[in-house]
C-alpha cells in the first residue's frame, strides 16, 4: 500500500490536497502580483536634459502649401503623417475601389504634385516640405 503523503523541506508531511492548496495559492499571489507590474509609458516629445530629441520628435518647419493644408506653420514629423491620415480621411480622399490610394483635391495636388497617390508612402512626397526648425 503506498501512502498518499510526502514529506517537505522541513520534514512535515503533506498531503497531496495541502499540495494543491498551495499551488492555488502560489498561483492568486502570482496573479495579484502581474495586476500590480506598471506598464511603460510611452515616450514623451519633451526630452530630458542632455539628451538630444530624436528626428520625429523634433519640431519642423512646414512649407507654405503644406502649411495650408494642415492648418500649422509648424510640427513634428509624426505630427504631419497623423495630420495627413486624418485630414485625407475626414475629407474622404481615399479611393474607393484601392483603400490604399488617396486622390488628392486641388489643395492636396499642390502638395503631393501627383493625382493620385499611395498612402503609406506619402512621407517621400513630404519631405521636401518639411525643413528642421534652426533655432
Amino acid at each position: 500500500m503506498t501512502d498518499a503523503t510526502a514529506t517537505d523541506s522541513t520534514g512535515r508531511a503533506n498531503s497531496s490536497s495541502n499540495s494543491s492548496e498551495t499551488n492555488q495559492q502560489s498561483n492568486s499571489i502570482q496573479a495579484s502580483t502581474e495586476s500590480t507590474v506598471r506598464e511603460p509609458h510611452k515616450a514623451e516629445k519633451t526630452t530630458k536634459k542632455g539628451k538630444r530629441p530624436t528626428a520625429f520628435a523634433k519640431e519642423c518647419v512646414l512649407s507654405p502649401e503644406l502649411a495650408a493644408f494642415l492648418g500649422q506653420e509648424r510640427m513634428t514629423r509624426s505630427d504631419v503623417v497623423s495630420s495627413m491620415w486624418k485630414t485625407i480621411r475626414e475629407r474622404g480622399l481615399i479611393d474607393p475601389n484601392q483603400k490604399q490610394f488617396a486622390v488628392c483635391d486641388e489643395q492636396l495636388f499642390k502638395v503631393i504634385g501627383r493625382k493620385r497617390f499611395k498612402v503609406f508612402g506619402m512621407m517621400k512626397f513630404l519631405k521636401s516640405h518639411v525643413r528642421d526648425a534652426t533655432n
